[in-house]
């Protein structure tokens, strides 16, 4: 343990904390990026501890403004904080450079904000992923031949409960009722019209040992053309020594090196008891890595390397050879080093220099670091991070940026005066161009900016090939409600294209919901400086009617798709041909709502959600967007009368699968509840099988594939060829494509 350092700003906590709370509507300075958001190095490992030690104070006392804001994650609530703690600090480091002192600021990254993506999905049946070539983790993951599948004991997925059992395919014209045979407990056939001419696809049911573990990765060879399931044996995840949470996987599988990693978060002992002990029980969270070398995925070994790190996994991605690692380390006080050690093998090492890590400028202390690290997985010694003061509530990644999100509560909002109307002269005209928006000041004297009740900062770091590097920050307006939607989900509110930054936040208001697109450039600096806004005083339509929160949204090329919902479900078409003056080009209203949006080629949008009520039923739409003045609704394909789909709340949990000059396949797992006896209650899992025609848009259900009930339910399915393959935890279900669909 190291002697403590007690920060200057301290001494105020017993008067009025006044020089350590920051104003949250401090002038802009810098290109136009607001002060206080900005990032700068810390110059020294006592000024990190300085600000770490403020922010221990400020959330203690209830003053730090995280604490307060809507939608604010849960980490926030009940951290225990020592009275007589602060953070440690070496004293061999000296006094050096305070946050903001003279050696402060991160230069730019060369080269500004990149190109970005255009939005369209790759369509592989394998993954369904924000942005093209940058992988996302999931519980499974297939490169067409082999299956691996994290395997959670304790972490079992089951459905919600609906209003009755059973799941009623009723596909058009008229309503059809799933039936069932009676088939030995290896097979299960399904008649979806309930005669002998139906569509009947059989299904056999894998079910290996599983060893005795508290977490694995199973591992299948899949042949397509049978289609077949051989087991193969397990990986083991050495070195755990206890309990792993979130489980997840990320399969590297081009170049002649691939690379297979699973990941987790691991605590030390536990029970349930701890929380009525009478004296604290200190639990150590840790993130844990295996990486495994899978260019014989025949005869796959022990780890190739073992990576360990404290603090929690808040999420990751993967592009090209380079895991990105975000991280969330809160250090105990008195106890913890101020930066946590990287653990590869036996090789042990600090994450970053403390001094090297970066704090906002005009902030006052925030008492959790949040890392970005970049690990190699051809060589995963050669590792690089980046490290900074401060939370982290979403993650959105292109193939050359990172961006970091996080709410907070803005103090000096005027609950009786609400949000201020939009000033009636100062529109966004458009046409300056992208350069012109990016010159500094420019970008924020044409923007028109509200008053919200919450702000959205958000950080960039250019990935550089596996160096992440701090470019810049901005500020918004408003957060990310709903519990369902991008309210949970609000990665797909952001996209980068053509050097500009897209998101669209929403904030409550007294007695109403309101929603706001930002489109951001790069100014001198590489600050991010907000160019246009919608609404604005040349385009004021609301983005959604009153109260109505927002349950979809997908970015394709120049539009941006947005789903609110209420009572109807209006589908509003943005136009972003160009940039600097966003309009709503055309709106649609319909009963219910879509929670999930996907492009069939360039003329429809499927929506994917819950029918006129709004709650029970599934099903889908084929929205004819063509014209964005007057998008309607093509097809409606209602899939279930009283079931859940994952979908609605995971958008991994579907598989599409494009085919040339052929139908375009789609395959969306449903669960509900099944009762052997009154008594016994059981879950039910089957994927529905539709085929949507990219020329025509037309839509069918063509077939069902049923789960095994022995094994346990994940929500994901995969398409291979002509086959269909669903993972559980415990075995795997498959079957073919119905014949002549």
């Amino acid at each position: 343990m190291f002697p403590r350092l007690v920060p200057a700003c301290l001494a105020l906590f017993s008067v009025a904390l006044g020089g350590c709370v920051f104003d949250d509507e401090s002038p802009a300075s810098g290109g136009g990026t607001p002060a206080e958001v900005r990032l700068q190095r810390a110059g020294s490992e006592a000024a990190l501890v300085a600000h770490l030690n403020a922010g221990l104070q400020r959330e203690d006392s209830g003053n730090l403004l995280s604490q307060r804001m809507v939608g604010a994650p849960a980490e926030f609530a009940g951290r225990e904080v020592r009275a007589d703690g602060g953070f440690v600090t070496d004293a061999s480091a000296g006094g050096g450079e305070a946050a903001g002192g003279a050696g402060g600021g991160v230069s730019a990254a060369p080269g500004g904000v990149m190109a970005g993506d255009d939005g369209a999905p790759a369509d592989d049946g394998l993954d369904n992923e924000q942005v093209n070539g940058v992988e996302e983790p999931d519980v499974v993951k297939s490169d067409g031949e082999y299956l691996y599948v994290a395997q959670q004991p304790d972490a079992w997925v089951y459905p919600l409960p609906v209003a009755s059992p059973g799941i009623e395919p009723e596909p058009l014209p008229g309503p059809v009722v799933l039936a069932r045979r009676a088939v030995p407990r290896d097979g299960i056939v399904i008649d979806l019209d309930g005669s002998d001419g139906g569509i009947v696809i059989d299904v056999d049911i894998v079910e290996p040992g599983l060893p005795p573990a508290t977490a694995w990765v199973a591992r299948y060879r899949l042949d397509a053309g049978t289609p077949s399931v051989t087991p193969l044996p397990s990986l083991e995840l050495t070195g755990l020594g206890g309990y792993v949470s979130r489980l997840q996987l990320l399969l590297q599988g081009e170049g002649d090196q691939p690379r297979l990693v699973a990941m987790g978060q691991s605590a030390g002992p536990w029970h349930w008891d701890r929380w009525f002990a009478g004296t604290p029980y200190e639990v150590t969270q840790e993130t844990r890595l295996w990486v495994f070398d899978t260019s014989d995925p025949e005869n796959i070994g022990a780890p190739l390397a073992n990576v360990v790190l404290k603090g929690d996994m808040v999420n990751s991605r993967r592009v090209g050879n380079h895991l990105y690692l975000v991280t969330r380390y809160a250090p105990t006080p008195g106890t913890d080093p101020v930066v946590p050690q990287l653990t590869i093998d036996s090789t042990q090492r600090p994450l970053v220099a403390p001094a090297d890590c970066l704090v906002p400028a005009g902030d006052d202390g925030f008492p959790v670091l949040t890392f970005i690290v970049a690990i190699d997985l051809v060589t995963p010694g050669n590792s690089h991070a980046a490290c900074f003061a401060g939370e982290v509530y979403t993650m959105y990644m292109s193939r050359e940026s990172l961006y970091l999100a996080a709410q907070r509560y803005n103090p000096d909002f005027d609950w009786n005066v609400g949000t201020r109307p939009l000033p009636a002269e100062g529109a966004v005209t458009g046409g300056e161009g992208v350069a012109a928006a990016a010159t500094a000041g420019g970008a924020q004297q044409i923007a028109e900016q509200r008053a919200a009740p919450v702000h959205t900062v958000i950080h960039r770091f250019a990935l550089n090939d596996g160096e992440p590097q701090y470019t810049g920050s901005g500020k918004v307006a408003g957060g990310f409600t709903g519990w369902m939607g991008t309210g949970s989900q609000p990665q797909w509110r952001f996209h980068e294209r053509n050097g500009l930054l897209y998101v669209l936040t929403s904030w409550w208001d007294v007695d109403d919901l309101h929603h706001h697109l930002y489109v951001l450039a790069p100014d001198d600096d590489g600050g991010l400086v907000v160019a246009a806004t919608l609404p604005n005083a040349a385009h004021p339509q609301p983005i959604g009617k009153p109260r109505e929160d927002i349950f979809a949204m997908r970015y394709v090329g120049e539009r941006a798709y947005v789903v609110t919902f209420r009572q109807t479900d209006p589908l509003y078409v943005i136009d972003l041909a160009d940039p600097l003056a966003p309009v709503v080009a055309g709106e649609l209203e319909l009963p219910g709502f879509s929670a999930y949006l996907h492009p069939v080629g360039d003329d429809w949008l499927l929506g994917i959600g819950r029918g006129a009520d709004g709650r029970s039923g599934v099903e889908a739409n084929v929205f004819d967007v063509r014209d964005p003045a007057a998008p309607r609704v093509h097809r409606n394909q209602p899939i279930c009368a009283s079931c859940n789909a994952p979908l609605l709340t995971d958008y991994h949990a579907i598989a599409v699968q494009r085919r040339a000059a052929a139908a375009t396949r789609v395959a969306l797992p449903l669960q509900s509840w099944e009762a052997s006896t009154p008594e016994d209650w059981r879950p039910l899992e089957l994927s529905a099988l539709l085929e949507v025609q990219p020329a025509t848009g037309d839509i069918a259900l063509v077939g069902a594939l049923n789960a095994s009930r022995e094994a346990t339910a994940l929500g994901r399915v995969l398409l291979i060829a002509e086959a269909v393959f669903m993972p559980q935890l415990g075995g795997v279900s498959f079957g073919r494509w119905p014949a002549g669909s």
